[in-house]
């Protein structure tokens, strides 16, 4: 799969062009803009995400996987996920509170920490990633 950006006919550059043209000067450095993403397991969703984040070429943007927003498994969830029968797909396996904590505070401009979901043992590891 090839994906080009850049030239003046691809829609990133009339998307950023109608980005910044949306946005009064002033504010342009406190907008926060959020790209959600969606699709199957290998879908190329991370690809396609780097790509517009190398193609934007700004120093600000925050990548955030569904990933690392798994709660956290009580005993008979994780004998469940040990035998693949636990369903991650399910919205009930996301900790959507904890989304939208960190959501909140990259809309100010805060820093954050994101947990790291090691799908091996089927829990959050200790150290999460500092943005």
């Amino acid at each position: 799969m090839e994906i080009c950006f850049g030239d003046r006919e691809s829609l990133l550059y009339r998307v950023r062009q109608i980005y910044y043209a949306d946005i009064p000067k002033e504010d342009l450095d406190q907008s926060v803009i959020a790209v959600c993403l969606c699709g199957g397991s290998a879908s190329g969703k991370t690809t396609v995400a780097n790509k517009i984040i190398e193609a934007l070429d700004v120093p600000w943007v925050v990548l955030l996987s569904m990933d690392s927003f798994y709660k956290v498994l009580n005993k008979e969830e994780q004998e469940l996920a040990a035998k693949n029968e636990y369903n991650f797909d399910h919205p009930d396996a996301f900790d959507f509170e904890l989304l939208v904590t960190v959501l909140r505070k990259l809309k100010k401009g805060k820093s954050i920490k994101v947990p790291v979901y090691d799908f091996t043992s089927h829990c959050r590891r200790k150290e999460w990633v500092r943005n």
